[in-house]
């Protein structure tokens, strides 16, 4: 997209108004993308540490109980 805009007949200050909207949204996009991954992150550690404490307390350290 980037150098598209560059190669555009455009004057310079609407080309840098586009670049900057592009890189924008892809920093917007990103950043949404990160939060998503440390919700996930979040939510699978403590998904773990319920399953690990069901299963400690339905079937025990050594076996089914």
């Amino acid at each position: 997209m980037a150098d598209d805009v560059r190669s555009t007949t455009q004057p310079l200050p609407v080309k840098i108004a586009i670049i900057e909207i592009w890189y924008g949204c892809a920093g917007v996009a990103g950043g949404v993308l990160e939060h998503a991954r440390a919700v996930e992150a979040e939510w699978l550690r403590r998904t773990e540490r319920a399953l690990g404490f069901l299963l400690l307390k339905c079937f025990g350290p050594f076996g089914l109980m």
